[in-house]
């Protein structure tokens, strides 16, 4: 039995580069109209007065997305931030090896701070 992974959204919406941007009146079509709502709302889910939003994860769910990004090869964004809900702490997806045999492997790694 094999599984799926379901393909990764965009934040973004992609330009729509196959419609001019007006129309022979002068006012946007709707093709980009229906963009820049689009991007705006994007824009006001991810970024807020405080800063960037962070997603939000549970372990269980950030081991099931390695899992998967190492079985298919797709899915994770490397150096992605993300935020583990059940060990509080902030993560990173990087790209790790087995010690020199050649294997590389998606992982999650935990972010520190120094004083």
């Amino acid at each position: 039995m094999t599984t799926t992974a379901k393909k990764q959204s965009t934040v973004f919406p992609d330009l729509p580069r196959h419609s001019t941007l007006v129309d022979s009146g002068g006012a946007l079509t709707h093709e980009w109209s229906l963009y820049f709502e689009q991007l705006n709302t994007a824009l006001q889910n991810n970024y807020q007065r405080e800063g960037v939003k962070i997603p939000s994860q549970t372990s269980a769910d950030l081991t099931t997305i390695e899992t998967q990004a190492n079985l298919n090869g797709t899915g994770i964004h490397i150096g992605n931030i993300i935020y583990d809900s059940t060990t509080k702490k902030f993560k990173g997806f990087v790209l790790a090896t087995d010690g020199g045999f050649g294997q590389v492997t998606i992982s999650t790694v935990e972010f520190t701070t120094t004083p």
